[in-house]
């Protein structure tokens, strides 16, 4: 533990005063206002303002005209007459009633609600944004006021924002903690906003703690027919089941949660004239549920030491640990205002949440503190205290050295703020201060002179008070003079989680958080080769115990999807583990052996492997593990189980650990005595060597036990399947014995590695955690480890790393969205978008796929090993192989291993580019004649977890641009049912294999899967159900109604027609002479999916060039831009635009990509001819520009 600074140089800052001192009036302290700075409660508004980009539409308007210029024109020059052509305006399309609950308990989101009005109005999507206040208190009709927050009255009836004309969306911000939306009361006002236009509740809880309050939901599928319906017009079904099963009463709301992964399904949903979502709807509350006022300001007496246990006691049981210790720290600088509290929760040592808070703020134990009647202050800076009694077992949970060190780190934190912030009212003590503090005011923290110029107040040289340090041997608050204030005999002390590395650039050095790339480990970019290993370092320098090592180890979570090299990661982690001596598990939770059915058979199968002999390193024994083990299953009750569970729970995790020693010993006692001569499970002689010889250091019980494990047979597997046989009906108890006995394993760790000859961690490796015990076992380690952290001086020495295909349950997909990982990750950059820490503590990254320098390296090496076959007939073949393979893959890892091993064992007089097409052909057969398909297996490796009805459906979902356009495009699902469409709206949830798009708030498939599901759609015969042509169509259908004219001239291109996408190019090319915009519609075109590449080689670009612009009439404009489309569609597309920029995703030193097109990477003179046609018709540095960019070579 880090010992504090005193704060005896420090000022105290205090969040409240008595404002203005009445004539007469003494007592207090002289007093100065500041404003002193709060974090922001919107993190990131940009990506909120993205994910609401949808709603950015217009209409006509009804009233406002302008004029049409060429429409004018034209009728000017045909008639001669100074005709003006009018059209009506146009505007923005809706107008916001903004309506925000305020009461008390709505003061934690005051801040939100503000950041969130400035989003709502700079998003440019509203003609007029009206916010109102909401009062839900008491048991009248819920009412309106014209100000949130404010002292006016709340008489306004909500049915004043019910527009008839359905031009106005109602946005409801609340906490669900008033009564109205317990009782049902909140739904009717709702269902009449619903009925006449869009109507939605934001709900400031995080979704946890939505069952606790008056606004719970739950998820439907919602199907809208039109732009900015009413609520009331959505059909409403449950995914998979008939509507007599499961069918939707009441007009739906949507409940979301001010995160843009949240709001941009329901914007998307919105802003469409017609698609379908899932959305969580708000839930029928029966009237049954009315509840009164907020428990955080309920008038209630001050609690006496006995009631004031049992309330802790009652609040340690309902909040999470988090907000448990959140709770001390608070109760030792009260009384504090919101803003104050929010500074504390964001400077504890531990990364606590706004909804922590929440549950301190509203759990009953904080009360208002009454301010004199002639002073007017403001909600905002009400303050809140404990209760004595309560405050006095609240401060004997946490050691008194961290409270202490909590106000030097608020005015730390306020330090890092000033400046660059929002701020509120503070007061610092000062002699000429025209406010006075109260008399028994606190401070919430502690700041130096220097922070105090920066507030704008200066040094003064009359000494101000100090504030006194507390120790252990010091009073607390509601101690009398010489005694100090112990817990009750059952005093909660449950402190909550440890604090965690600071997050920053993973696994490597520790740096604050920015939205700047930071270059990882060093500070020159490394390629992937040298990339890969000195991530492998980094990883293992965790495993180091020397004096740098990091005291704390978080459990690392790699993601990828299948085939992404996770496996080979984790080997090499092993292989490197294994040199070094460390203690080494292997869990591999989808192998053959993967039948883990628990945390308890995951920890034991750890221990196990632990166990095996290290050539460096004394062997690591688990009595308390195996002890409690043993005991559990000798039980001769569950509800003995419970009893040992409960104990065990107590002492685990305490210092020093002979507690948890003298439990293990009575609980294998107690189960002996009960078992006497009686048959024992089977197992006991499996697990017994876990505990080591002679560790229990008990003779007669290592005597007894001995016996027991003689007349028991069975291994350890059949231990664990009478222990589950005994608890299945009891859930309860089976997630406390695998609590118990996880901490029991760290326990045992602990105490094995206080010897000083250990210099390495042990490693826990966990292979495709993306299944149910993988995350029950991530999420129960950080628990247990929060749990033990505030007993406990020293950490356990375990270091878990997993992997997953999948993005598991704690994780927001949001949180890895950015830029494209492919090539961001070959330098080993990583970004705050790229990484993220969950709140358990659990490291999340995202693995690149291969560089092409590593992809170009392994060519070489293929080369190399096939000396006997002709090569490329291209300068360097290496480069030019890896550079095909790399973009054929996309980088895939499990791709590029398979191409490169099945390239040689084509007949040796095979073109090495019909290998390439041949291979990427789905179906394609190896000379051979096997039936090796390795596009199919591709696809199954890609897709193996995915259910057989969305496998078929995906071909036509890659036909899109995005999936944005797929799934709003009717016509590809026609044929389709509503658990099929459900199953491939659940499939967008991956993350994975569904990244986002970058610079957009949409996704689409991988790359390379997409690539893959184009060829495939793209063999289909015309007679099978579902082919190229129905899906372009449906898509060009979809694109036209939407008005967007460059997608539907994509598919045009798509399915052959030339001309078509060639016209709407000749009149971009005709409206503006902008060659970013030429050259942004020119590029969305012509990247088009070509159906039918030739396979073979003797039919050049060149002759298919000709065959597709042959017909068109030489002179005609349109006919220069489609053979300059056709060219640019069927030759490989140039690494940089037209303003020289580099393209997104084009890898620097090699000028083409799109190698399915042109393998050699040449274009002969005549395509180059074919691009400077537009210099003919479209004067300007475009044509030149372009036409100089496809003659390079390659």
């Amino acid at each position: 533990a880090r010992t504090p600074r005193r704060p005896d140089a420090g000022h105290g800052l205090h969040g409240g005063s008595l404002p203005a001192s009445p004539a007469g009036r003494s007592g207090g302290r002289p007093a100065v206002s500041v404003r002193a700075p709060e974090g922001k409660a919107v993190t990131d508004a940009l990506a909120l303002s993205r994910a609401l980009r949808p709603l950015q539409q217009q209409r006509p308007s009804p009233v406002r005209t302008e004029v049409d210029e060429a429409a004018t024109v034209d009728a000017m020059a045909e008639t001669g007459l100074p005709d003006v052509a009018i059209l009506p305006a146009r505007e923005r399309w809706l107008d916001l009633a903004l309506v925000i609950d305020d009461g008390t308990s709505m003061l934690l989101w005051q801040r939100l609600c503000g950041e969130l009005r400035g989003v709502l109005e700079r998003l440019g999507a509203f003609r007029d944004v009206r916010v109102y206040g909401l009062h839900t208190r008491g048991g009248g009709r819920p009412a309106l006021r014209g100000s949130p927050f404010g002292d006016g009255p709340a008489n306004g009836d909500p049915a004043v924002l019910a527009d008839p004309s359905g031009a106005t969306m109602v946005l409801v911000v609340t906490d669900g903690i008033g009564s109205a939306w317990r009782g049902g009361r909140m739904q009717e006002v709702l269902a009449g906003w619903g009925r006449c236009g869009p109507t939605a509740v934001l709900q400031v809880l995080p979704p946890q703690m939505w069952k606790g309050s008056g606004v719970r939901a739950d998820r439907w599928e919602v199907t809208s027919r039109g732009r900015a319906s009413a609520n009331a017009t959505w059909q409403v079904t449950a995914s998979g089941l008939p509507p007599e099963l499961a069918s939707f009463r009441g007009v739906p709301i949507p409940v979301l949660a001010p995160r843009p992964a949240s709001v941009a399904e329901w914007a998307r949903l919105v802003a469409s004239p017609g698609g379908t979502a899932v959305l969580p709807l708000l839930r029928t509350a029966p009237a049954s549920e009315a509840a009164g006022e907020d428990a955080a300001v309920a008038p209630a007496p001050p609690p006496g030491a006995d009631a004031a246990a049992t309330a802790v006691l009652r609040f340690r049981d309902t909040v999470s640990p988090e907000a448990y210790r959140l709770a001390a720290h608070l109760a030792a600088l009260a009384p504090v205002s919101v803003p104050a509290m929010r500074l504390v929760q964001e400077s504890v040592p531990w990364p606590a949440e706004t909804a922590h808070l929440a549950e301190v703020f509203s759990g009953g134990l904080l009360r208002a503190v009454p301010h004199p009647a002639e002073y007017d202050v403001p909600e905002r800076l009400r303050q809140f205290d404990f209760p004595a009694a309560t405050k006095a077992i609240l401060l004997d949970t946490v050691p008194t050295a961290e409270l202490l060190e909590t106000g030097l780190a608020v005015g730390r934190r306020m330090d890092e703020l000033v400046g660059r912030s929002p701020d509120f009212p503070a007061w610092i003590a000062r002699p000429d201060g025209p406010d006075r503090l109260p008399e028994h005011a606190t401070a919430f923290a502690w700041v130096n002179d220097a922070l105090l110029v920066r507030l704008g107040i200066g040094r003064t040289d009359t000494p101000l008070p100090r504030r006194p340090a507390r120790d252990a041997g010091t009073q607390s608050p509601a101690a009398g003079p010489g005694e100090r204030t112990a817990p009750p005999p059952h005093a909660p002390s449950r402190p909550a989680a440890a604090r965690p590395p600071a997050r920053g650039v993973l696994p490597g050095p520790r740096v604050p958080d920015g939205d700047a790339a930071v270059p990882w480990p060093g500070a020159v970019p490394l390629d992937g080769a040298r990339g890969e290993q000195l991530l492998t370092a980094a990883v293992l320098e965790s495993l180091d115990r020397g004096p740098h090592a990091h005291s704390e180890l978080p459990s690392y979570l790699f993601l990828a999807p299948p085939g992404g090299g996770k496996t080979t990661l984790l080997r090499q982690l092993a292989a490197r583990a294994q040199e070094l001596g460390a203690p080494l598990a292997w869990l591999d939770l989808d192998g053959p052996d993967g039948t883990y059915a628990s945390v308890t058979e995951l920890a034991l199968e750890a221990a196990r492997q632990f166990q095996l002999p290290a050539p460096r390193h004394p062997a690591l024994a688990f009595p308390s593990f195996a002890g409690l083990l043993i005991a559990f299953a000798l039980a001769p009750s569950p509800r003995t189980v419970r009893e040992l569970g409960e104990a065990a729970r107590g002492v685990l995790g305490r210092f020093p650990l002979g507690d948890v020693a003298g439990t293990v010993h009575a609980g294998l006692q107690a189960a002996l005595d009960a078992l006497g001569e009686g048959p024992p499970p089977p197992g006991i002689g499996a697990v017994l060597p876990l505990m080591g010889e002679g560790r229990l250091r008990l003779r007669p019980l290592e005597r007894a036990l001995a016996g027991v494990a003689r007349r028991s047979g069975g291994t350890h597997r059949d231990l664990l399947r009478f222990l589950g046989q005994r608890l299945a009906d009891r859930p309860a108890d089976a997630r406390t014995v695998d609590e118990v006995l996880l901490r029991a394993l760290l326990s045992d760790l602990r105490t094995a590695y206080r010897a000083t000859e250990r210099r390495t961690h042990c490693l826990l490796l966990l292979d495709n955690a993306d299944c149910p015990v993988g995350e029950e076992l991530l999420q129960a380690l950080a628990e247990a480890r929060a749990l033990d952290s505030g007993f406990t001086p020293a950490w356990d020495p375990l270091l878990a790393v997993a992997t997953a295909g999948t993005v598991p349950r704690q994780v927001d997909p949001a949180q890895l969205a950015g830029p494209d990982l492919r090539y961001q990750l070959t330098h080993w950059r990583l970004t705050h978008r790229q990484e993220t820490r969950t709140a358990d503590d659990l490291v999340v990254a995202q693995l690149a796929g291969a560089s092409l320098a590593e992809v170009t390296e392994l060519a070489a090496e293929t080369l190399e090993g096939t000396r006997g076959l002709p090569r490329p007939p291209v300068a360097r073949p290496a480069a030019w192989l890896g550079r095909l393979v790399h973009d054929l893959t996309r980088g895939h890892p499990g791709a590029v291993a398979a191409l490169l091993d099945a390239l040689p064992l084509f007949p040796e007089d095979t073109d090495w580019a019909y290998r390439l097409r041949r291979l990427f052909t789905p179906a394609g057969q190896r000379p051979a004649g096997d039936g090796w398909d390795l596009a199919g297996d591709l696809l199954h490796t890609l897709l193996r977890d995915v259910p057989a009805e969305v496998r078929e459906l995906l071909p036509r979902a890659a036909a899109a641009v995005d999936l944005d356009h797929a799934f709003t495009a009717w016509g590809l699902w026609g044929d389709t049912d509503t658990r099929g469409q459900g199953a491939l709206a659940h499939f967008r949830t991956h993350g994975l294999l569904t990244p986002p798009v970058q610079d957009s708030q949409t996704d689409q498939l991988h790359p390379l899967l997409r690539h893959l599901l184009l060829r495939e759609l793209a063999g289909r015969p015309e007679t099978s159900g579902f082919t190229w042509r129905h899906a372009h169509d449906a898509l060009r259908l979809r694109a036209r109604d939407h008005g967007q004219g460059a997608v539907a001239a994509y598919h045009a291109l798509a399915l052959g027609d030339l001309p078509t996408a060639a016209a709407y190019l000749h009149r971009v090319f005709e409206r503006t002479a902008d060659p970013g915009a030429r050259d942004e519609a020119f590029h969305l075109v012509r990247r088009a999916p070509v159906r039918d590449y030739v396979l073979f080689s003797d039919d050049s670009p060149v002759r298919r060039y000709h065959r597709l612009v042959r017909p068109l009439a030489q002179d005609d404009p349109s006919a220069a831009m489609a053979r300059a489309l056709g060219a640019a569609w069927l030759g490989p597309e140039p690494a940089r635009r037209a303003d020289g920029d580099e393209r997104p995703g084009a890898q620097p030193g090699h000028s083409y990509f799109d190698p399915l097109t042109d393998p050699y990477g040449t274009l002969l003179p005549g395509l180059t001819d074919a691009l400077t046609a537009l210099d003919r018709h479209y004067p300007g540095s475009w044509g030149a520009a372009c036409a100089a960019l496809y003659d390079a070579d390659a």
